[in-house]
């Protein structure tokens, strides 16, 4: 009969690991990093244009006209080619502006009429303000009441903190340990509620901030000089800010009277004829007796097929400030382009403003070319012709007809920055 030895206890010990040799289960902080940035790089996509600053630029269209004949953006003499013209009305350029009442409520005051002209932050309309007014009153007392109160813990705490320090001084002889935690207990809960009290005080003060911009949201003031296009309000009648409703909130819209253009309805008999860029005499009845210069800056993307038309936005470069939107009008499109616009075939080709050169050297410059997309700018080396005409260059290279140069404010560029642009006069 075998007998077994027993094990020592030093056997049946567990070894220690080395350091080092421990595994460590990363996998949840590299799932929490990819989120971190997965996070930052959504916040970057979204909001990243909006920290960015904007600069404030006038622009003006490139011109597709005849070699040797500037003049002809202006006067059309009879020497000018009509291709192609058909009606259209006038509206606000890009569109117009809606005002809106950004909290709910009744209409107390509307201070402005249709046709009337507005400058920037001149008050429009108000909404009765009584509730916010209230609303704003009682919080702040029961901000100023928190704000005692807060005092008063503060002061508790204080005393109860103190009283622990000057028990933990005296001797187990001196003081019993039931009195030293009762001490402690004391001073936690005066600490608690102080705490307490700042959370109570950060609530109410953003509950009073938000009471203060409804207050202020009664009050509607414009965003922009203009005219008024439309009125949707009236005293008595109530807004709402949050239904889907188009004018359920709206205040007012209003246009820019210097930011016209023409929709024009072309038949698609002359669509093919027509491109952005192209030089446009516009009449209407109201001025039975002056030409309107313009531009053709955009062609719809969809056709009519109801109408067989093709809609085309004309910009008028001058506009006199009692054109109105929706008036009756004629558009007759000068010239035909037939192949690029920087075509160098001495008849038609692509000009400028020289204001828009900030470097010439020779042919070559350069100029700030607006993408009216992402609304930033881009600096462009371009060739440029001979000519200098009623302060326009023609280019050869590096300008498509259509495309918005930079007039004013090209030193504050750079590469890609975020601008505003406004439309400036021709020279």
């Amino acid at each position: 009969m075998q007998t077994t030895t027993p094990s020592s206890l030093d056997s049946l010990r567990r070894k220690p690991h080395e350091p080092g040799t421990r595994r460590r289960n990363s996998g949840p902080l590299l799932v929490l990093l990819l989120f971190l940035l997965g996070i930052a790089a959504l916040a970057a996509l979204l909001f990243g244009d909006r920290l960015r600053p904007r600069i404030a630029v006038t622009t003006t269209p490139a011109l597709y006209l005849a070699s040797g004949d500037v003049t002809s953006a202006a006067s059309f003499p009879a020497t000018a080619r009509l291709i192609a013209q058909a009606s259209g009305w006038i509206e606000p350029d890009p569109f117009p502006v809606r005002v809106p009442f950004k909290t709910d409520g009744f209409v107390d005051q509307v201070l402005v009429l249709e046709g009337e002209a507005v400058t920037q932050g001149m008050l429009i309309a108000t909404l009765d303000a009584s509730n916010h007014l209230l609303r704003v009153a009682m919080l702040e007392a029961d901000l100023a009441m928190a704000e005692a109160e807060q005092r008063a813990a503060a002061a508790a705490v204080i005393e109860a903190t103190d009283r622990v320090a000057r028990l933990r001084q005296l001797g187990d002889d001196d003081v019993a340990a039931v009195e030293r935690i009762g001490a402690e207990r004391m001073a936690s809960e005066a600490s608690a509620m102080a705490d307490q009290q700042h959370a109570r005080i950060a609530s109410l003060r953003a509950r009073l901030d938000e009471a203060r911009l409804d207050l202020e949201r009664t009050r509607v003031v414009a965003p922009m000089d203009g005219v008024v296009l439309a009125r949707h309000a009236a005293p008595g009648m109530k807004r709402m800010a949050a239904m889907e409703e188009m004018d359920s909130s709206s205040a007012v819209t209003l246009y820019d009277p210097q930011r016209l253009q023409v929709r024009v309805d072309v038949p698609l008999s002359d669509a093919g004829r027509i491109d952005t860029g192209m030089t446009a005499r516009i009449v209407t009845a109201a001025f039975a007796n002056r030409i309107f210069t313009g531009v053709v800056t955009r062609i719809t993307g969809e056709a009519d097929i109801t109408r067989n038309t093709l809609q085309v936005k004309v910009a008028i470069l001058d506009p006199d400030p009692r054109l109105r939107p929706e008036m009756l009008c004629r558009a007759e499109f000068i010239g035909a382009p037939t192949r690029s616009p920087a075509a160098t075939d001495g008849t038609r080709l692509v000009w400028i403003p020289a204001a828009a050169l900030v470097e010439e050297n020779g042919e070559n410059a350069a100029a700030w070319i607006i993408d009216p997309v992402n609304e930033t700018a881009s600096r462009r080396t371009i060739t440029l012709g001979a000519e200098q005409r009623d302060g326009y260059r023609p280019v050869l290279d590096g300008v498509r007809a259509g495309e918005q140069v930079v007039i004013e404010g090209a030193d504050r560029l750079r590469p890609g920055a975020l601008v505003t642009a406004h439309g400036g006069a021709t020279p």
